[in-house]
């Protein structure tokens, strides 16, 4: 039942996806390299080379991280602190998810016709915030909710802008590269919270509650010095 319904949003986000106003080829030449290292290399180096490019990559693979980090230790969380079964440990992603989304909506809205750089850093602080309130809400389901649903708004803010700045500033014959080369970091991102999460939880021995309110206090400092 779960692979029918999964295949059944699949067929609907294609179908969805044919609303999309079509635009006109962008004219980049650059042919296909067999060596998919080479081009993520090459893209590194690009990116290094200009800095708000370079730090959009880095704010849009800590996006990813803090998913996949807040994600695994949510389990922790609903099981030793909220004492929760499985079926409402995966609601609280669910709230997580539903406020991203909603987060993201309001990002374009609030963009209008332009990029608004200025919701990156309300949504940074928004989401070490949040984590605070995730980490205090360990005494109540529905509280975890809120704060989960709050945190996953505050994200949506953070990273739509900076997607939309990694497109609009790529150059024409660079564009696929360098987005090619963010997913990659993205990724990188995703294996580093896994990791982080494990040196926190077993060899430290953090409690969830204590890793998420760390998790949040590094969000506020990192903000403050980029």
């Amino acid at each position: 039942l779960i692979g029918i319904l999964m295949v059944g949003i699949a067929i609907t986000g294609m179908l969805t996806s044919l609303g999309i106003p079509r635009v006109p080829a962008s004219g980049a030449t650059k042919l296909l390299r067999l060596n998919p290292f080479g081009e993520v290399f090459e893209g590194l180096g690009r990116l290094r080379q200009d800095k708000p490019l370079w730090l959009t990559v880095i704010g849009i693979s800590y996006f990813w991280f803090l998913g996949a980090f807040v994600l695994t230790n949510m389990f922790y969380f609903g099981k030793e602190l909220l004492q929760l079964d499985e079926f409402y440990i995966g609601l609280l992603g669910t709230y997580l998810a539903i406020g991203i989304g909603i987060g993201s909506l309001a990002a374009g809205r609030l963009s209008g016709d332009h990029i608004e750089l200025g919701l990156v850093p309300i949504g940074s602080i928004a989401i070490g915030i949040s984590l605070g309130l995730v980490a205090l809400s360990a005494s109540s389901y529905a509280s975890a909710g809120i704060s989960l649903a709050l945190l996953g708004f505050s994200a949506g803010l953070f990273a739509v802008p900076l997607n939309a700045l990694l497109q609009h500033r790529s150059g024409r014959e660079e564009k696929g590269q360098l987005i090619a080369t963010n997913n990659f970091m993205n990724t990188i991102g995703i294996f580093l919270a896994a990791g982080a999460h494990w040196l926190l939880k077993a060899p430290l021995g953090f409690a969830a509650d204590t890793i998420i309110m760390l998790i949040g206090a590094i969000t506020l400092l990192g903000t403050l010095i980029i």
